[in-house]
Order: structure tokens, then C-alpha cells, then sequence
């Protein structure tokens, strides 16, 4: 629809142009001339009328364009449009001709008029446009039909142009209409292509001036300009569309529904959104069909589709296609008088969303309220209105703090101030709002704010629940928990005091009843304790000052119920005493004397038992007894519990000290007893000890004399401020101390206090000396009564414990074993001399040992310090274990041995290692045996013997055995090996060579060759693999022969020749001139050499030559000569750091070498180890990317004549003619005989000696028995004979063979997959004359024939 304008705009806009452009041609061309007009000329008023008449019809057409076009916010079809369009250009083209023409007429500006012509022109155009108003055909083609007008005026106009020269309208209409062109020429290629003839045109003009050469200039110019002014129009255009088509998409396809009418309400345009809203389309609500099809019946509203209502939101409710209802929130734009512009959008959702918020809110169980910005409310709620009791209109328009509790609403002002400045944060505040009753109730609210649409704050909106329950709820509960942290705290610190630094019992029970009665504010607390079925009061604290006569002692015979209770564990609770079962066997009189009206008691238990009660006692008023109470009143049942097991703990520590201080003593003494030298020393050295830790004040020893039956004091201890001695010492008979000797023969003890004691002579003793308690411990020596020992208290009357009695009666245990092992020391000195006389002497170890765990050393000779570097002295005094130095490997064993021996009564026999000082292991042989006492083991003695020699020789002999026998398994292993792998390697390498010795196509020859190369190179590995397995074992020895050294060199040349064929590599083979032409050496390991050296040469070169140089480098006597072999490449070359490791086994240059080119990495080291056996050694140099150089030097004994030559000579001179014909054997008459159980072998073996001798005759045999069956029969003229083979092998069939007549000097040759020289010799000895190893080659077959048949 924008398009519509577009002839307009241009007119507007070239105005000015066309204006200046018709000027200066004017004023160029033409003088103004006066006399052109003709005043008194009657046509004159006929072309003034006229031009009157049509310039009213132009203004009238143009103020009705808009009628004419219409609308444009109706949705008209394109080619409607575009049709309207056209007919406007006829219809203004038309009247333009005609009018300016008639001007041009009047003020007679063309030099010829063209006026009926060109009013001609006019009046046509104008019947066209009559036409097709009429016609619909013409109005559908209009456009067609108006631009092919436009190109046949246009042309009309350039021919008037050519041929009137000197009429400048020509001009002015050309470039008016070339101006126009781009508004008329619709589709913009065809405003180009008549842009194109234009230009065309003009060049023509100009280039054979057909006009003159300024008008064509000027022509060409104004073209120019005005092309480009309207390719910027049509830039602007392109912009101008998408702008309208994005627009058009936001219009039809948003969520919006926009509609445009007139000031009557009809419906001028719809856009499509009114389908998914409304359900309708846009044509059915055109005009006022909208407001008749939606509008609303049920509403009272009156119908009124027009609103002045512009930019304010207001809705309408609007009926569906489907009758269904929906809310639609308008906005209005009032686009000109007769149009406005109204956008709606669905609110349907939220209309019945605030329908649903306002049910809500009126029937919510919360206050919900809004108030202003000054506080007055302004609207509440029914539960509001009900819950404080006051009416709507005592609420509505008052302030808020008119119903707060004067000390809250300071803080309620705060919170409102705060609220405006923090609105995000939706806080809640907790305040007392006052009902209209004058009750008190807590109120939660959380507030908002509201603003307006300029961030005004208008006013708050909040809701508002009673929490008056929950705040009673959270008082008690603080209240209650101020309880618990006062009782915790109590609790705390009555579990932390340290009840252990108060002597008394009671003290620290006082402490614990002050503490409670204060924190339970309790006005009585009491502990009564329990014993024997009594409960009576201890301790008490009142704060009514009673005292512990007020209370009754209760007997369990008396309150059964109250006994049962407490023996129950359950807590008496009784808030009432008169009221309760546990405390209604009380008498009334008890409670009412003693003021008591509720009653708290606790059991007390401990270790299990009723100790007593804790009692707590309400004098003042009844008291409710919570969980709390309750609670805490067991945790000070529990701490006074505590406190008595903390006392009687404290008492038993005492007890256990002054027993560990006897303990410790009495462990002292014991190793005062047995390291003490004389009886003497050791009373002077323990009773010193024992005395003071028994805390005694004498202690003493008294001996029995066997032979006078008389005992005497031998030693006294006397504590420091005590007198020693008071009474002289004589020696007293058994009469005069009966009582010791009647508890000794009943080997009992004598405890205790002196006026205890019949009267008589111990007693007076006892006084005399200011005794008065004593302890006597009987001493038996074999059960024999020898003395006593005594303890005695001069202060108080003292009962010893029987801790103490039972310590002290060890101690007397000990000194009767001490003196008793004094009286045997002096024997077994004796004894022990004579034995280390006896032991020192003998060439061995000799120990004597207790038969323990440790097996503790008692005795042990000199000859121990060489055994094991240590003294003996470390073993007798158990610093050191000899069964600590055994071998972890053979301590069980022994161990386990020597247990099982010593049990069944067999002598000791055990050899095992042991470790020296030095650290070092050695063998030893032990021999022993036990010493019994009463038939129980006390001792063990024996001897032990170094045998770590013998024992060397014994494991050097075993290690050359078992190196014997796995030598044998691996060459065992090896031969296997070599034959399980070289058997199937015989069939293919074969096959393949005889078959690429037939006529085979190009591509099967690329694949046996492949085959053939492959199986090759298996063998290479497989020999390597072998051969470095025989040097390593030492079983690898040479064969020295005499050969041509040069024909060795063609054999080796032979073998690489096709691979280094392959990379197009230059070989070359030099050999010095002064090279003898015969050397001795082993053929095939000199070949293994050079092949080995030469093959890793053609791998590692890409291009360029490699050479072998055979040079003498020394002669030496006796024809022995220094010759070089050097391989020489142009390959990738070795690093330095890497030239010594691919001398290494198995390695090579690095891993990227092993993936690019292949190989075991065994070759160079096989190589190496074989020159080694030749006496010489493999040397290098390389540079990296120039080439390696690979060389060896052999000292060879040489010749320059072969054996052959030797034996011909020989032959010559004895005149010997040997006539090679007579010697020749005719093929015809050959008989050949294979055994062979492989078939491949058997049929490869065949073929070879088919090719080799035609008309030959070949029997199978497929093991060695069948052999020796068929021999007689056939009587072969030579044998093929396997050696592994079923039934009869080999090695068994040749010598059977020999056996026989013919069979002495048949040639037998051994066929075999083994390659050790062990089976070469094998073969020979069995009688066989030569050997060739699988895999069969032809050449091997033909020498071994040619050999042996000639």
C-alpha cells in the first residue's frame, strides 16, 4: 500500500529539479516574447475556459485520490491495489496532456503547435480510463496495457525530439517522463531495461548528432541524475517494504488484536489474531458486525461501540465464536479524525485470577488489609472485621496505631519508615494489637509496598495472623529453656568437680544438696541413705533451718509400698502428699509438722543397689514437678551417687597404693635376692625396702638351728625414730616361742595383737619391747620349718589386710628359695668347674640350656665366641637369643623339630643356618639331648658344629646337577623346536620354490615370491633364535673347511641381489687383488655373517650403493693372513649414543626402527657373538643420513689351491685316467628310497628328485620299520631317511639297515628339522653318511646327490 504513494512522492520530490531544469532551458533557447500571446484572439477564451475546466477537474481528482485508492489500513488484494493505481495514472495523464498542452497553446511555447494532437492523445487516455471502469478485462490488464502506452509515447516524444529540433517541450516532456518512469515501471527490471534504451538513445543522438550536441549533453546529464536519484529511492523502498512487512507480521501473527474503525464504529480493518482469540475471521467482523457477534447479553451495559477513551487501558468482555466469554484490556489511538487504532489483549486469565484473589481474600482466615501512605486504613477484610470485634467504619480511614499497645508503636512506625526504603525484602514484624474488647492479642504481619506508576509509594498492603498461642508457647518455652540452661549448668558443674580433693563424704553431699535446693529453688533437700531396710537422713539443707532430728528413720516393714517403689527404680512425684499412693503410708502429722506440701524422692542406686534417696521438699506451696524437675532431681541422685563411688574409689586407690608400693618393693627384692652374693647382703639390701613400704616399725629373721632346736635372730630392721632393740638377744627354744612353732606345723601365720596372746614368755617379750600387734610368716626349706620372718607395730594396735599378708607371704616364699639356692650354689660350683674343664676342650659348641620357650642359655663354652661373634656371656645373661638367630626360613622347622624330638624322647638332630655377628650366614649341625628331673625336662645340652664347608661343597655338587639337567632340557627344547617349526616350513619354502620355477602368470609369481620371501624370513628368526640360544648355552662350535672365497662372496651376492633389486640400490663387491684365493673357516657361519650385515644394509638405505670390501690387511707366516670384510651403506646412519645398544640383544636403534623396518634385534648380536668364537669382533662407523660402515677383521689360514686340485694333481702323477663316463651312473637304473612320515616332506622330497632324475625309481616308506621290510626288496640305490618318525624313528632304522648285507654301503642321508650339531653326530653314529636340514632346498638334494651318485 506504499507503493500507492509513489507517483506523488516523486512528484513532490522532482518539483524542483523539473522547475530548474525547464528554466535554464528556457532561458537558454528562448527570449520571453510578449507578442506570442494574442489578447484579442476569440480562440483565447475558448483554451482559457478549457484549461479551466480541465484544471478543476485535476484539483478535484487529486483532493478525491483518497476515495479513489482508499484506505489504507483496509486489507485489499495486490493487484486491486495495483490496479487503482494505474487508473489513476490514466486518469491524471490524460488531464495533463490536455492541460499543458492547452497552456502551451496559449502562450504559444511550442514553435509548432501539436495542439490537437496532443489533446487528442489526452482524450483517448482518458476514454481508456472511462473503459475500465467499465470493462473488468481492461482493469485487470491495466497495467500491461499502461506501460506499453508509456513506451510507444515515450518513443513518440524521442522521435518528436529528432525531428523537431527546435522544440524544447520535447525536451521537458522526455525528461519528465524519464523521471517518472521509475513510479510507472513497476517491476524494477523493466524500469532497468527502459533505463538501458534510454541511455542507448541518447548515445545514438550524440554520437551522429541528431539533435545538437548541448542538448544531447544536457540530456545525458539530467538522465544521469535522475537515475541515481531514483536508485536511491528505490534503496529507500526496499527498506520501506521490509519495514511494512515486519509491521504486517507483528499486526497478524503477535498475540495482539488490533482492529481499526471510524468514528460510527464500524470496523474498517481485523488483523488476523482474531481467530485464536476470538474464534472469528476477519471478514465476518467488518464493519459493525464485531460489536453485534461479541457483544455481551447478560450485561446490563448498554452497546456502545464507540469509547473516547484514547491511551487509557479499559475492558470489555466479548463473546466467542464458540458462546464462551473472554476479557479483552483495550488501549485506543485516535490515528486521524475518521480513524482510530484499538489493541487489545486477552486478560481473561487474569480477570477470573482477581475474581479468584478477591473470593480469597474475603474469605481467608487471616487479616488481610491495605493502608495508605499515611497510615489510615483503607480496606480489611471480613476475619479482620470479626476477629477484632470492631465494625468496618471504626477501622476504614484510622490509623493503624490507634490499635497497637502503646509500647509497641514506636516500633511499628520504625518498621513501616524502614519498609519504604528496604521494599524488596517483604520483612514481617511481630507486634500486640488491641481489640476492641480491650484483649490483647499477637499479631505476624507481613507488609508490602505499593506504588504507582511513577515509584510513588501509595500506600501498604499486608497480611496479618494471630500468633498469640504460639507466643505463649515461645514465653514458656523460654522460660523453660532459662530452666534447662540453669539446671545444665548445675549439672556441668557438679560432673566437673573434683570430688577426690574432699576427705569427708559428707562435705561433699552438702555441697551437692546446697547446689539443688538453690538452682530447683527447692526450700528442702535431703540425702537419706539406705541400709539393712532402714532409710534414714543424713544430710539435709533447709532454708527453713529444720534440722536431721525433725525427720523419722523408715523401716521397710513400716512403708512396704514406699520401699517397693524405690527398689523399682521409679521416682516418686507427688505434687499433692496427701494424694498420692507412694506417700499414703505416711501419717498425716508427719507432713504437716514438717510443712510439707509436695514431695520429690529419687532413688539412689549403686553398682546396682539401693543406696539411698535424694529427697526434695515444696514447703511453701504445691509444686506442679516437671520433666525438667524431674530430670535434674535424677542427675542429683546420679552425682551423689558418684560422689559415694568417687569416695569408695578413693579409699580402695589408698588401699591398691599401699599394695603396689608392696608389690614394687617385693619386686625389688626379689632381684635383690637372686643377685646378692651372701644371706646377709640380702636382708641388709631388702628389709630396708619391704620395711618402709609396709610401713612397719621392725622387721626381722629368725633361723632355726637344726642341730640345738633353737632359733636366733639374724637380722633386724628398724624403722627411723623407732628404738632398734630393747631386750637383750639370746637364743630361744621352742617352748619359748609355742606359738610360732604350733601356726608353723600347721603352715599357717601368726596375725596378731599382743594383748591377744596367752599369758607367758612371747608375751612378755612382746611387751618389754612395746610391741603390740605383730605378723609372723613360718620359712620351709623341703618342707622343713628353718625361721620365720615378723613384722611388728609398736603404735597402735594394727590388723594386716590380706593383700598384705598374701605379699608378704611371697616374700617369705622368696627368701626361703633364696637361702635355699645359697646352700646349693656352693655344690654346683663344684660340679660346674669340673664340667668346663670337660667342655672347654672339645672342638664344638657345648651349651646347656633351659627347656623354655626362649630356650635361655645356662652354659655355653669358648668356642661359641668363633661360632657366632659373640661372647657367651651375651647369651648366659638373655641379652641375646640363639634361637634369635636362626634363619627366618628355618626357625619354624627347627623349632617344631627340637619340640617334637624333646617330646618323644629322641635325641636332638637338626642342621640350619644361623647369622653371625657380622652378619653373615652360616650352616651348623646340632646335636642333643634332655636332662630330666622326675621325669619332667628341666635341661637341654648338645652341641653344635660348623659345617658351612661341607655344606658349600654339598650345594655346589647339587647346582651342577641341576645346570646338567636343565642344559639337557633346553637342548631338548631346542631340538623339539626345531623340528615342530621347521617341518611345516620345509613344505612351503619347497613348494614355492619349485613352483616359481614354472610358468606362472605376473600376479601369482608377486605372491609365491611374497610366500616365499616370508617363510624365509621366519626361518632367518627361528635360526637366530636357535643360534643365539647355542652361544649363550657355550654349545655353538665351528666347521673349518677350505673354500673359494670368492665363490662364497657369489653365493652371498646371490641372496641380496633381488632386494636390493627391489629399491633400485647399487651393489657392489670388492676384492683386493693380493686376497688369497682359498681360506679355512666355517663356510656357513662366515655367510651367516656377511648375509646378516649385507641384508640390514639394504633395509636401512633408501637410494645410493652398497658395497662389500674384502681387503688383506697383514700377512703373516705359515699362510695365515689378516683379512677385512666391510660393509659399506648410504643409509639413514646410527646415532652415536645408540651404536653400542644395537649390539644388545633383542634391541635395536629405538622402537620407531622395530615398527618401520622390522626385525628381532638379534642379528648384529648373533653376528658379534660368532666372530667372537672366530676370535675378531664387529666394529662400526655411521654418520646420521651419510651412511654406516660395518667391518670385521678374521686371521684366516689361506691357500691359494683347493683340495681338489691337490687330489687331481696327485692322481695325474700316478697316471690315473678317470674316465668321467665310466663313473656316471645311468638314471635309469637309480632307485631311490624315502622314509617320511610327513606327507609334504615326502611329496616336496619327490618332486625334487623327479626334476633332478627323470626316469628314476621312488618307494615311500612312511616309518622305519616298513623301511626295513621293503629294503631286501627294493634295493635302493641310495636313502632320504627323517629321523622323527612313528614306530621306528630314524637313527633305529639306519642301524637296522646296517645290519644287513646290503645295506653296509648303501648311502643313507638324514633328513631332519634339527639343527644342533649334537644331531649331526647323532645321525653319523647311527650309521648314516650325510645330513640336510629341513627346510628341504633343491640345491641341498642336487649337491647331496651329486656327491654321493656323482
Amino acid at each position: 500500500m506504499v507503493a500507492n504513494y509513489s507517483f506523488f512522492n516523486s512528484v513532490i520530490s522532482g518539483i524542483s529539479t523539473i522547475g530548474s531544469t525547464f528554466e535554464s532551458i528556457m532561458t537558454g533557447w528562448y527570449v520571453f516574447n510578449s507578442d506570442i500571446i494574442y489578447y484579442n484572439n476569440h480562440k483565447l477564451f475558448v483554451l482559457g475556459l478549457s484549461l479551466f475546466a480541465f484544471l478543476s477537474l485535476l484539483v478535484y481528482q487529486f483532493f478525491r485520490i483518497k476515495a479513489k485508492i482508499g484506505y489504507f489500513i483496509e486489507k485489499k488484494k495486490e493487484q486491486d491495489a495495483v490496479g487503482r493505481e494505474y487508473q489513476l495514472y490514466i486518469l491524471f495523464f490524460g488531464i495533463a496532456v490536455i492541460v499543458i498542452e492547452i497552456i502551451n497553446e496559449i502562450f504559444k511555447i511550442r514553435p509548432k503547435s501539436l495542439l490537437i494532437v496532443n489533446v487528442s492523445i489526452g482524450v483517448l487516455v482518458l476514454v481508456i480510463y472511462t473503459i475500465t471502469d467499465k470493462i473488468k478485462w481492461i482493469r485487470d490488464k491495466i497495467q500491461q496495457i499502461f506501460i506499453s502506452s508509456f513506451f510507444i509515447y515515450i518513443s513518440y516524444v524521442a522521435y518528436n525530439i529528432v525531428t523537431l529540433k527546435n522544440d524544447v517541450v520535447h525536451i521537458i516532456v522526455f525528461l519528465i517522463s524519464f523521471f517518472f518512469s521509475y513510479s510507472i515501471l513497476k517491476a524494477i527490471k523493466i524500469y532497468w531495461a527502459f533505463v538501458a534504451l534510454t541511455f542507448i538513445f541518447l548515445i545514438t543522438t550524440l554520437a551522429f548528432q541528431l539533435i545538437p550536441i548541448k542538448s544531447s549533453i544536457l540530456l545525458l546529464n539530467f538522465c544521469i541524475l535522475i537515475f541515481i536519484i531514483n536508485q536511491v529511492k528505490y534503496a529507500v523502498l526496499l527498506n520501506n517494504r521490509d519495514n511494512f512487512r515486519f509491521a504486517n507480521e507483528i499486526v497478524h501473527k503477535g498475540n495482539s488484536l488490533t482492529i481499526a474503525s471510524n468514528q460510527k464504529g464500524e470496523i474498517l480493518f481485523c488483523s488476523e489474531t482474531v481467530t485464536p482469540i476470538l474464534g472469528y475471521q476477519p471478514d465476518q467482523v467488518m464493519g459493525l458486525k464485531f460489536w453485534e457477534l461479541t457483544h455481551d447479553l447478560e450485561s446490563e451495559e448498554k452497546f456502545n461501540p464507540v469509547r473516547d477513551q484514547e491511551n487509557k487501558l479499559y475492558i470489555r468482555k466479548l463473546k466467542t465464536e464458540n458462546g464462551e466469554y473472554k476479557y479483552i484490556q483495550w488501549k485506543d489511538k485516535k490515528f486521524s479524525d475518521d480513524l482510530i487504532i484499538s489493541i487489545g489483549q486477552d486478560v481473561t486469565e487474569q480477570v477470573i485470577v482477581q475474581d479468584q484473589y478477591k473470593n480469597l481474600i474475603e474469605t481467608a482466615t487471616d487479616i488481610i488489609f491495605e493502608i495508605d501512605a499515611e497510615g489510615h486504613f483503607t480496606f480489611i477484610n471480613e476475619f479482620g472485621i470479626s476477629a477484632l470485634g470492631y465494625s468496618q467504619n471504626e477501622i476504614i480511614k484510622k490509623h493503624y496505631s490507634n490499635f497497637i499497645h502503646d509500647n509497641y508503636i514506636n516500633s511499628a512506625v520504625d518498621f513501616y519508615e524502614n519498609l519504604v526504603l528496604n521494599e524488596n525484602n517483604y520483612p514481617i514484624i511481630e507486634i500486640p494489637i488491641l481489640k476492641k474488647n480491650g484483649e490483647e492479642i499477637w499479631m505476624s504481619q507481613k507488609i508490602i509496598v505499593r506504588k504507582n506508576e511513577l515509584g510513588l509509594t501509595i500506600g501498604f498492603s499486608g497480611i496479618a495472623r494471630d500468633i498469640t498461642e504460639k507466643k505463649n508457647i515461645e514465653n514458656e518455652k523460654k522460660r523453660r529453656l532459662k530452666k534447662i540452661e540453669a539446671y545444665n549448668n548445675s549439672t556441668k558443674k557438679l560432673s566437673t568437680t573434683d570430688f577426690s580433693k574432699y576427705n569427708e563424704l559428707n562435705t561433699v553431699i552438702d555441697l551437692i544438696l546446697k547446689e539443688a535446693a538453690s538452682i530447683s529453688n527447692t526450700n528442702r533437700v535431703s540425702f537419706w541413705k539406705y541400709d539393712d531396710d532402714l532409710i534414714t537422713c543424713k544430710n539435709l539443707f533447709s532454708l527453713d533451718n529444720q534440722s536431721l532430728s525433725d525427720k523419722n528413720i523408715l523401716n521397710k516393714e513400716s512403708y512396704p509400698i514406699y520401699f517397693e517403689t524405690l527398689n523399682n527404680k521409679a521416682i516418686i512425684n507427688a505434687p499433692d502428699v496427701f494424694n498420692k499412693l507412694e506417700t499414703s503410708e505416711f501419717q498425716k502429722l508427719y507432713f504437716t509438722k514438717n510443712n510439707i506440701k509436695s514431695m520429690l524422692d529419687v532413688p539412689i542406686f549403686l553398682t546396682g543397689q539401693l543406696a539411698g534417696v535424694a529427697c526434695f521438699e515444696s514447703t511453701e506451696q504445691k509444686r506442679e514437678w516437671d520433666n525438667e524437675d524431674i530430670n535434674y532431681a535424677r542427675t542429683i541422685s546420679d552425682v551423689i551417687s558418684l560422689a559415694i563411688s568417687s569416695q569408695m574409689r578413693l579409699e580402695a586407690e589408698r588401699k591398691l597404693e599401699l599394695k603396689s608400693q608392696l608389690l614394687s618393693a617385693l619386686s625389688l627384692c626379689t632381684e635383690k635376692f637372686l643377685l646378692s652374693k651372701t644371706t646377709h647382703q640380702m636382708f641388709q639390701e631388702t628389709f630396708n625396702i619391704i620395711g618402709k613400704a609396709a610401713k612397719v616399725d621392725h622387721m626381722y629373721y629368725y633361723e632355726k638351728d637344726a642341730i640345738y632346736n633353737t632359733v636366733s635372730q639374724k637380722y633386724k630392721w628398724s624403722r627411723e625414730g623407732v628404738v632398734h632393740q630393747i631386750t637383750p638377744l639370746h637364743h630361744m627354744t621352742e617352748e619359748n616361742l609355742q606359738e610360732i612353732y604350733d601356726v608353723a606345723s600347721q603352715r599357717k601365720i601368726l596375725n596378731i595383737f599382743t594383748r591377744n596372746l596367752n599369758e607367758g614368755f612371747f608375751k612378755k617379750l612382746l611387751i618389754d619391747n612395746e610391741i603390740q600387734s605383730i605378723l609372723i610368716l613360718p620359712i620351709y626349706i623341703n618342707d622343713l620349718f628353718t625361721g620365720f620372718i615378723g613384722f611388728d607395730d609398736c603404735t597402735t594396735e594394727r590388723k594386716w589386710t590380706e593383700d598384705e599378708i598374701n605379699i608378704f607371704q611371697v616374700l617369705a616364699n622368696n627368701i626361703s628359695s633364696a637361702l635355699e639356692r645359697n646352700r646349693n650354689e656352693t655344690k654346683i660350683i663344684e660340679s660346674e668347674e669340673k664340667f668346663k674343664l670337660i667342655a672347654n676342650n672339645i672342638p664344638g659348641t657345648v651349651y646347656l640350656s633351659k627347656f623354655d620357650a626362649f630356650s635361655t642359655k645356662i652354659f655355653l663354652n669358648d668356642e661359641v665366641l668363633n661360632l657366632t661373634g659373640y661372647s657367651k656371656s651375651e647369651f648366659i645373661e638373655n641379652n641375646l637369643s640363639f634361637l634369635s638367630l636362626i634363619h627366618p626360613d628355618d626357625k619354624e622347622e627347627v623349632i617344631n623339630n627340637q619340640i617334637d624330638n624333646l617330646q618323644h624322647g629322641m635325641p636332638l638332630h637338626n642342621v640350619y643356618r644361623i647369622q653371625r655377628k657380622s652378619g653373615e650366614f652360616i650352616w651348623i649341625e646340632e646335636f642333643g639331648d634332655v636332662i630330666k628331673r622326675d621325669d619332667e625336662i628341666e635341661f637341654v645340652g648338645g652341641i653344635y658344629f660348623d659345617i658351612t664347608s661341607k655344606k658349600e661343597i654339598e650345594d655346589a655338587i647339587k647346582a651342577k646337577q641341576l645346570a646338567e639337567a636343565a642344559n639337557k632340557s633346553k637342548s631338548d627344547f631346542l631340538a623339539n623346536m626345531s623340528h615342530e617349526i621347521r617341518t611345516p616350513l620345509n613344505g612351503i619354502i619347497g613348494f614355492t620354490h619349485l613352483l616359481m620355477k614354472t610358468d606362472l602368470e605376473e600376479i601369482q609369481e608377486k605372491y609365491m615370491t611374497t610366500i616365499n620371501q616370508s617363510a624365509h624370513s621366519l626361518l632367518e628368526i627361528i635360526n637366530d633364535i636357535l643360534d643365539f640360544s647355542k652361544i649363550e648355552a657355550g654349545k655353538l662350535e665351528l666347521f673349518i673347511d677350505l673354500y673359494d672365497i670368492k665363490k662364497i662372496l657369489g653365493q652371498v651376492f646371490d641372496l641380496i641381489v633381488y632386494e636390493s633389486n627391489k629399491k633400485n640400490l647399487e651393489l657392489e663387491l670388492n676384492i683386493d687383488p693380493d686376497v688369497p684365493k682359498y681360506i679355512w673357516t666355517d663356510i656357513v657361519r662366515l655367510k651367516q655373517i656377511l648375509i646378516n650385515l649385507l641384508s640390514n644394509a639394504v633395509k636401512f638405505t633408501t637410494e645410493g650403493s652398497i658395497k662389500l670390501n674384502v681387503s688383506v690387511l697383514e700377512k703373516n707366516h705359515g699362510n695365515h693372513c689378516v683379512i677385512r670384510f666391510a660393509v659399506i651403506d648410504t643409509g639413514i646412519g646410527i646415532l652415536e649414543k645408540n651404536q653400542k645398544k644395537i649390539f644388545k640383544a633383542f634391541l635395536q636403534e629405538d622402537s620407531s626402527t622395530t615398527r618401520k623396518f622390522g626385525g628381532t634385534g638379534l642379528g648384529l648380536t648373533i653376528s658379534n657373538q660368532l666372530l667372537a668364537l672366530m676370535e675378531s669382533r664387529l666394529q662400526l662407523e655411521s654418520k646420521i643420513d651419510e651412511g654406516s660402515t660395518f667391518f670385521f677383521d678374521l686371521n684366516l689360514k689361506t691357500s691359494n689351491h683347493s683340495i681338489n686340485d691337490k687330489y687331481n694333481a696327485e692322481l695325474k702323477s700316478l697316471n690315473i685316467d678317470l674316465d668321467s663316463d665310466e663313473i656316471e651312473i645311468n638314471d635309469n637304473n637309480i632307485t631311490f628310497l624315502i622314509v617320511e612320515d610327513n606327507k609334504v616332506n615326502m611329496l616336496l622330497l619327490k618332486t625334487i628328485i623327479k626334476n633332478l632324475y627323470h626316469n628314476a625309481f621312488i618307494f615311500e616308506c612312511e616309518n622305519g620299520y616298513e623301511a626295513i621290510q621293503q629294503f631286501e626288496k627294493i634295493n635302493p640305490t641310495i636313502i632320504f631317511m627323517d629321523i622323527q618318525m612313528p614306530i621306528m624313528n630314524g637313527y633305529e632304522t639306519a642301524k637296522a639297515i646296517r645290519n644287513t648285507k646290503k645295506g653296509r654301503d648303501v648311502p643313507i642321508i638324514a633328513v631332519t628339522a634339527g639343527a644342533e650339531k649334537e644331531e649331526r653326530n647323532k645321525c653319523i653314529s647311527a650309521g648314516m653318511d650325510d645330513y640336510i636340514s629341513k627346510p628341504i632346498m633343491k640345491g641341498s638334494v642336487e649337491e647331496a646327490l651329486v656327491k654321493w651318485l656323482g
